[in-house]
C-alpha cells in the first residue's frame, strides 16, 4: 500500500507502511460490505452496519477504504468483477465482438447472428440458474440496477456518474 507517492525534485518517493500488519482479510471485508450494500442499498447502510458485517472497526474501515462512498464504489467494482463478468463471459469472444471464440469467422451473416443469439440465450440461462440456485441473489436483484435506481437522481458526480452509470 502506498502511503505517499508524490514527486519531490522530479523523483517519486514511497514510504513503507508503518505500524503493525493488518489483522484482517481485505477481500473478505470487501465481500461482506458488497453483500450488505447489495441487500440494503447505499443510503440504508450505516457505518455501524458495515462495522458489524465486516468485523472491522470504524477506524480500520476508513483507513482501508477512505470513506463509505469509496467503500461503496469498491463494492460495485467487486460486484462487476465477480458477478457480472461471470455472467457476461459467454458474450465476449477473444476479439471482443460479443461472439463466441471464432464466431467472427463464421461463414455468412446468418451463422454469425445465430451464434450471437445462442450466446444471449446462454446468458439468460445463466441468470435464471443463478436466481434459481441462490435465493439471496433472486431477492436482491442486480446491485448495479439497484444503485442506479437509488442514487441516480441525486448522484451528481458520485459513484454512479463516475462509473458510467446514468
Amino acid at each position: 500500500m502506498k502511503l505517499y507517492s508524490g514527486a519531490i525534485g522530479g523523483e517519486s518517493q514511497e514510504r513503507p507502511r508503518v505500524g503493525r500488519p493488518r489483522g484482517y482479510d481485505r477481500d473478505a471485508a470487501l465481500l461482506a460490505a458488497r453483500d450488505l450494500f447489495w441487500e440494503q442499498g447505499y443510503e440504508r447502510t450505516s457505518i455501524a452496519d458495515l462495522e458489524e458485517r465486516t468485523g472491522l472497526n470504524r477506524s480500520s474501515l476508513y483507513q482501508e477504504f477512505g470513506s463509505k462512498q469509496k467503500l461503496f464504489v469498491a463494492s460495485l467494482e467487486c460486484y462487476a468483477d465477480r458477478v457480472i463478468s461471470g455472467l457476461l463471459a459467454g458474450l465476449r469472444g477473444e476479439t471482443g465482438t460479443g461472439l463466441p471464440p471464432g464466431g467472427s469467422q463464421l461463414a455468412g451473416a446468418g451463422l454469425a447472428a445465430e451464434a450471437g443469439l445462442a450466446a444471449v440465450a446462454a446468458l439468460f440461462r445463466r441468470v435464471a440458474e443463478l436466481c434459481r440456485c441462490n435465493a439471496a441473489v433472486s431477492t436482491r436483484g442486480c446491485m448495479m440496477v439497484n444503485a442506479i435506481a437509488e442514487l441516480a437522481a441525486h448522484d451528481a458526480g458520485g459513484p454512479c456518474t463516475r462509473h458510467g452509470l446514468p
